[in-house]
């Protein structure tokens, strides 16, 4: 069994994968984050999963480890959190752009923004399956 947590749960993104995890017979989803809808039940926002006994809770209260995290966070957003996630598991996969380029002049050329965790660029890997097979 795969423990997994869910951060960004409320979106389109977050709410595809908390559907697609929610009826895998070897995942066990133990988090699933939202700031707005904290302490509500997932099908508050995500009815199709009314069967689904999860709540959300927040990015901040999270404490237990997990074997995967899913970041399904806004632009710009994931870097502001992804050294308290790496801390809660070996495997991080952010859907996001946060950490997409290596290099930190990039990011700034790219999204007219300073990036907040310059640090962990190069050790993101981009994995796009139809170029990097």
């Amino acid at each position: 069994m795969i423990e997994v947590g869910i951060v960004g749960g409320s979106g389109y993104a977050g709410g595809e994968i908390l559907r697609l995890l929610s009826y895998h017979p070897k995942v066990k989803i133990k988090f699933v984050t939202s700031e707005r809808y904290k302490n509500l039940p997932v099908y508050f926002i995500h009815p199709n999963l009314k069967g689904i006994n999860l709540s959300f809770n927040s990015i901040n209260e999270i404490k237990e480890k997990v074997d995967l995290i899913f970041v399904a966070l806004p632009n710009g957003v994931s870097m502001e959190y992804m050294d308290k996630l790496i801390k809660l598991s070996n495997k991080v996969i952010d859907l996001g752009a946060d950490f997409r380029l290596e290099n930190e002049k990039d990011w700034l050329y790219w999204y007219q923004k300073e990036h907040k965790n310059p640090k962990l660029l190069k050790k993101f890997v981009y994995g796009l399956p139809e170029i990097y097979r």
